[in-house]
């Protein structure tokens, strides 16, 4: 837990963006907290396989929920008729089920932390594929050796998730800390030179 700690802070530090990752009831809570605490994307219904492999078809898709949004608060789907409107209207329930946690992502991210391994193991994988550092809590029912830095503990258990959490929490702001107090520094060399 300490090492894949020091290497999210680290990622964070460098300026990298985490991908969270947990779609089970016992985890779906805290990585949504997590994730929205600092802004970050997230996965909490379903890993959509080619989130990272595909990356440049998942964006593209992305997009195309985000100009759905904004036509109909603009109100352009009014020109269509009431089955059409209809019909948009349910597959933009369908892409912001889909889609909503990770519709802040604009690049891969630096480091991609799984709450519960043996559901997303094609996310391990896919990581693995892009050279993404992979960080996962993982019971002892699935294989450690898929991701970088597993966490052996009980991945159901909402109390030993929140510690973990929240364990993640203070590596993720002391990397935010020490990313913002490096750039400080670089601006006042910057000004002295």
């Amino acid at each position: 837990l300490k090492d894949a700690s020091q290497v999210l802070k680290d990622k964070i530090r460098a300026g990298g963006v985490p991908l969270i990752v947990g779609t089970t009831p016992a985890v779906k809570a805290a990585v949504k907290d997590l994730a929205n605490k600092f802004n970050y994307p997230y996965v909490t219904e379903r890993w959509l396989g080619g989130t990272l492999t595909n990356f440049k078809t998942i964006i593209s898709r992305v997009q195309y929920l985000k100009k759905l949004r904004a036509d109909k608060e603009s109100g352009r789907l009014d020109k269509y008729t009431k089955k059409e409107k209809l019909n948009l209207e349910r597959e933009m329930g369908k892409l912001e089920r889909l889609f909503s946690g990770i519709d802040t992502m604009d690049k891969l991210p630096a480091v991609v932390v799984i709450f519960d391994l043996k559901n997303h193991e094609t996310a391990a994988h896919e990581a693995k594929k892009t050279n993404i550092v992979s960080i996962a809590v993982s019971n002892t029912n699935c294989d450690p050796d898929t991701v970088d830095y597993p966490i052996i503990s009980n991945d159901r258990n909402i109390q030993g998730i929140n510690f973990i959490a929240t364990y993640f929490e203070a590596a993720i702001a002391d990397g935010r800390k020490e990313a913002a107090a490096d750039a400080a520094k670089a601006e006042e060399s910057k000004n002295q030179s």
